[in-house]
């Protein structure tokens, strides 16, 4: 065996071990990942900002991934949507609710 070889399977270069799978490393989506990370934060923070956020990120992520078949983050997209949706509504309910409960020396 020459040095070259024996070097580059000391670095772990060469033949993969028998039995061992290579896995596909395929992209995922940045907008998919950011839809989730803001649909989480809408839900705990800042629910109208992060949430409408969540809301657009998820919707565009769709429609990459749906145009892209290389393309993963499919379920992150529809989980960023889902929660900015939940954290959109719950945000307005909220604000209707603080705002509602201020207006009580009206006399109505």
């Amino acid at each position: 065996m020459s040095t070259d070889a024996l070097g580059s399977l000391m670095s772990g270069g060469g033949v993969p071990a028998a039995g061992t799978a290579t896995t596909d490393v395929r992209p995922s989506s940045g907008k998919a990942t950011a839809a989730l990370v803001l649909g989480i934060v809408g839900l705990l923070l800042v629910p109208i900002v992060c949430s409408t956020l969540a809301i657009i990120f998820g919707a565009l992520a769709m429609g990459d991934t749906s145009k892209d078949p290389q393309l993963q983050g499919r379920g992150q997209a529809i989980a960023g949507l889902v929660l900015g949706i939940v954290g959109l509504v719950a945000g307005v309910l909220l604000f209707m609710a603080l705002m509602g409960g201020s207006d009580s020396g009206s006399g109505y």
